[in-house]
């Protein structure tokens, strides 16, 4: 899944208000959507801030962080601007290479597994501390993870599907808290430091779940204080004031220092961090930005050092302007539209999207190259499917087929469905957040298509990202998803951990993230089948027969395959270049870092990567 009172800097030689008007006109008149007054109208951007060595900027190192953070609580967060600030923050069993993305281990000091993977024995580090001193614990990662189990979460499922008993567990505590028995879930507290999860199915990717947010560990003493329990049903919660600057207890990297919610956080050296040692810049700050524009100003006069995501259409003048500086490369991620798949839209009325001959018409009807070629112009792969075709991802997994860009048989499938020619089709709409301004076009673009090849007529309806974020998320009634407030809507997924389920999962009949409320039966036998097949190939292919029923219900329309788009200038290292379009906080280096670990290289600063774990016995 903001800004800040920044000191004024002295524009660089030649700029000027004026020119910046001057170029934004240039550059809509060259049909840019009049996003570009960086690099329109053949601008070389020669007066461009060569080096971040400004010392007007707020911290060591400096980040336009795309979005509002809403959270810092790992069992409630699902949108990548949270993660990115958690995972500077908090540090699970495993952590991540700052070049790879491997896991690597964090908070352990040896992990072990049996022979089958459904049994894996952790033993953390003795120097694991949290920000207040205290030892990092077994017993913080069981409370975290219990605290998955009974606070339903987006990621809630990545505990509950895996560690074995705990999906029954949360379902008994969902029904009585009094009488659930955490007893039988399969998680064992062998003492201080060590603990043994015994897991539901054989799991090999399960380091990568242990280093990703919904397996960061909590600190259950400091969390005390904003315990509250339900006198009636003994329901436990914790206030989420605890998860704010001066209050959160963090095991990471850094601490919360501060945390204004319409500007952004900084980030202070956690001290009692066990690799302190390593880490590069002593402040961070991340600012909450959804004004690109703004964004770059500050990049350009050496206040920011890394914007983490540039709109489409900037990067694409950027580069054709020759930039350097703006780094284009491949993603672990999909760009979609979503489809309410509900019988009934929020207001009683019928949905046509609920009958999947409407979505496939809707989806054979799209030229998505024309999209890619015209709108995002980043080099994004056109696709037909969900989980990314890159085989280099997946090894082995045999790709399916989507809707195919048939405009004749989107025709007769509309037709088919009581709407030929589009007679009848009632009027409903694209909902898409302003923020960045592709989403804008691709929906106009959309209803283009849909009008001139099916006579859909659709309506637009853009909105700020905060307002889009309640829209768009459906919500848990009575044990059934409840769609969010949209008809079709703007998507996207970045996968979490290396493994196809990471996508798969998100359409599980009881996912959070099934924005689309579709459940089908033989999908979900299909994932929970493939979760048991220890035979690599066959788990395989039995994912990518549940991905062919999903993509042959047409229950969203994918439109391209992910480009990352970063900007950052060749003084500022440490920012990885993986498709999983996450970085290590710790190990970013600029011009003003005097972090211990400075001038260190990655492979010294790394003194606890594990070597190939062993069985246990």
């Amino acid at each position: 899944m903001q800004t800040n009172d920044i000191p004024t800097p002295v524009r660089p030689s030649g700029f000027s208000r004026a020119i910046l008007t001057t170029l934004t006109a240039c550059a809509v008149a060259a049909g840019a959507l009049g996003s570009l007054f960086f690099a329109g109208c053949g601008g070389s951007g020669e007066d461009e801030v060569q080096t971040s060595d400004n010392t007007n900027a707020e911290a060591e190192f400096v980040f336009a962080n795309r979005g509002k953070v809403q959270t810092l609580d790992p069992n409630q967060m699902s949108w990548m601007q949270d993660i990115r600030i958690a995972q500077a923050l908090f540090e699970g069993v495993y952590s991540l290479d700052p070049v790879t993305l491997e896991p690597i281990y964090g908070a352990a000091e040896e992990v072990t597994h049996n022979d089958d993977y459904t049994q894996y024995t952790i033993r953390l580090k003795p120097n694991a501390k949290w920000s207040n001193g205290d030892p990092v614990t077994s017993d913080d990662f069981i409370f975290a993870w219990r605290r998955m189990m009974q606070e339903p979460g987006y990621y809630s499922s990545l505990v509950n599907d895996y560690i074995k008993g705990a999906g029954d567990y949360a379902t008994a505590y969902m029904a009585d808290p009094k009488t659930a028995d955490f007893s039988t879930v399969g998680l064992e507290r062998v003492d201080d430091r060590t603990l043994r999860v015994n897991l539901t199915y054989p799991t090999a990717f399960f380091p990568d779940l242990l280093a990703f947010s919904a397996y960061f560990p909590l600190h259950q003493k400091s969390m005390e204080a904003y315990k509250r329990v339900d006198k009636e049903t003994g329901r436990e919660r914790y206030e989420a004031s605890f998860a704010s600057a001066g209050k959160l207890v963090s095991n990471g990297a850094y601490t919360l220092e501060s945390w204004d919610q319409n500007t952004g956080e900084t980030l202070v050296m956690n001290e009692h961090y066990w690799d302190a040692g390593s880490v590069k810049s002593r402040t961070v700050r991340a600012l909450d930005s959804d004004d690109f524009n703004l964004a770059f100003e500050r990049y350009r006069d050496g206040l920011i050092d890394w914007i983490t995501e540039v709109p489409g259409l900037n990067a694409y003048e950027m580069r054709k302007a020759g930039r350097e500086d703006v780094h284009v490369f491949p993603a672990y991620g999909t760009y979609f539209w979503t489809f309410n798949t509900a019988e009934k839209f929020n207001d009683g009325s019928d949905n046509p999207l609920s009958n999947p001959l409407v979505r496939r018409a809707l989806s054979a009807a799209v030229d998505k190259q024309e999209i890619v070629d015209t709108i995002s112009r980043n080099d994004e792969m056109p696709t037909d499917v969900f989980v990314p075709k890159n085989k280099d991802y997946f090894p082995g997994y045999p790709t399916p087929t989507g809707v195919q860009y048939n405009v004749e048989e989107a025709k007769r499938l509309l037709a088919e469905a009581g709407y030929p020619n589009g007679k009848g089709f009632p009027k409903i709409a694209l909902t898409y957040d302003t923020d960045n301004i592709v989403h804008g076009a691709v929906a106009q673009n959309l209803a283009r298509q849909w009008r001139e090849k099916l006579g859909v007529q659709l309506d637009m309806n853009g909105m700020e990202h905060l307002q889009f974020r309640e829209v768009y998320k459906p919500k848990m009634v009575d044990g059934k998803l409840q769609p969010g407030n949209f008809a079709i809507s703007r998507g996207s997924w970045y996968g979490d951990y290396l493994d196809v389920t990471t996508f798969t999962d998100m359409f599980m009949p009881l996912s959070l993230n099934n924005t689309a409320v579709w459940v089908n039966e033989e999908y979900a036998r299909l994932c929970n089948e493939a979760r048991a097949t220890a035979d690599p190939q066959a788990r395989l292919a039995l994912l990518a027969q549940a991905e062919q029923i999903f993509l042959d219900e047409a229950a969203i329309l994918p439109l391209f395959h992910y480009t990352n788009r970063y900007l950052h200038r060749g003084d500022v290292t440490g920012i990885s270049q993986s498709p999983r379009n996450m970085v290590v906080i710790k190990h970013v280096q600029t011009p003003r870092s005097t972090g211990p670990g400075v001038n260190k290289s990655d492979s010294e600063s790394e003194s606890s990567e594990p070597e190939e774990t062993a069985s246990v016995e």
